[in-house]
């Protein structure tokens, strides 16, 4: 399942979360004229989640899993 955060690259593009098996979801961008889906988390088996785009459209605020290792999350690098 995916949910939409915010759009980047002159609208040419949008980030979103894709919530995978498990409870653990990829911050993920699709090019809309091509289609070609980008993985930008690459960590497997965790929750990152992007909260919108930052105005100069180069960063986004991700939430993740890795504050809460000893409350059942895991702990991943990005």
């Amino acid at each position: 399942m995916l949910e939409a955060q915010d759009f980047y690259d002159n609208d040419a593009k949008m980030v979103f979360t894709c919530y995978e098996p498990k409870g653990s979801a990829s911050v993920m961008g699709i090019a809309l004229e091509t289609g070609k889906v980008t993985n930008f988390s690459k960590a497997p088996g965790s929750y990152n989640e992007p909260e919108g785009i930052f105005p100069d459209g180069l960063y986004t605020a991700v939430e993740a899993d890795r504050q809460c290792e000893g409350h059942g999350g895991q702990r991943s690098r990005v």
